[in-house]
């Protein structure tokens, strides 16, 4: 499954992917790193501030698509394949 990702979680490093996605209830793009488990709503490299998945998207999720990024302003991504993260409700 091809997912957008802003790069490397800065928790675990080259081990995960910041995966863009958007709850299914709302229509803003978070990030999701399914290595460690933890998301945030903006990029930061500094770990000052960490949320679980279901504080985004309590009700599942389903990928951010090229528009929504450029629509949040975020400007540099890369596309990922990898397997969907199997501990979410990823819906397309």
């Amino acid at each position: 499954m091809e997912f957008w990702s802003v790069g490397a979680c800065p928790v675990c490093a080259s081990a995960g992917d910041l995966l863009a996605l958007k709850p299914i209830q709302s229509n803003f793009v978070f990030f999701y790193c399914p290595s460690c488990g933890v998301a945030w709503d903006e990029i930061s490299s500094v770990v000052d501030n960490v949320h679980s998945f279901a504080d985004f998207a309590p009700c599942g999720a389903t990928r951010a698509n090229k528009a929504d990024l450029e629509r949040e302003g975020i400007e540099s991504f890369i596309l990922v394949v990898r397997d969907a993260p199997e501990d979410i409700l990823i819906e397309d």
